[in-house]
């Protein structure tokens, strides 16, 4: 079963080509500007009151493409991704 994008406003006519394209347009529609994958290291979720990290996301100008084009393999295929 494949990810219906149409709901997003979104098409695979409309998508550019290119690594992510499906997660960086929806994410660029949701938010209604031009943002692209995190590329600056550093980002932290961390309880406003103590300022204790609750959660470090991945980092790396390559991890998280290769994460998300897993993702993407998955839900158009159902695929088992690599690690």
């Amino acid at each position: 079963m494949a990810f219906d994008i149409s709901h997003f406003g979104l098409s695979s006519d409309t998508l550019p080509e290119g690594r992510n394209a499906l997660f960086v347009n929806t994410v660029q529609t949701i938010r209604e500007n031009q943002t692209g994958i995190r590329r600056m290291p550093g980002t932290a979720i961390a309880n406003a009151a103590t300022g204790e990290i609750l959660h470090t996301p991945l980092e790396g100008e390559t991890i998280i493409p290769d994460k998300l084009k897993n993702l993407e393999v998955f839900i158009h295929t159902g695929m088992t991704w690599t690690h």
